[in-house]
């Protein structure tokens, strides 16, 4: 994932729940770099259900390499 990625946030209003319908989910993506702790976003567990999640840090580890954010 780089900087300029699109992913959807939440608004943290599912956190507690045991799943989210997709239904449900954001359909405004923002780039990657705009997350925040706090925030909330979707993952999409081994289970296949999906579920909303709050962002408790956040990093950065770069590589060289080839990569198109925009795509």
């Amino acid at each position: 994932l780089t900087d300029k990625h699109y992913i959807f946030k939440g608004d943290c209003s599912h956190v507690n729940d045991t799943h989210v319908p997709y239904a449900l989910l954001q359909r405004v993506a923002v780039a990657a770099d705009g997350v925040r702790v706090g925030d909330c976003l979707f993952t999409l567990g081994t289970d296949r259900v999906m579920r909303e999640v709050h962002v408790v840090r956040k990093g950065r580890h770069s590589q060289t390499g080839i990569y198109s954010p925009m795509t």
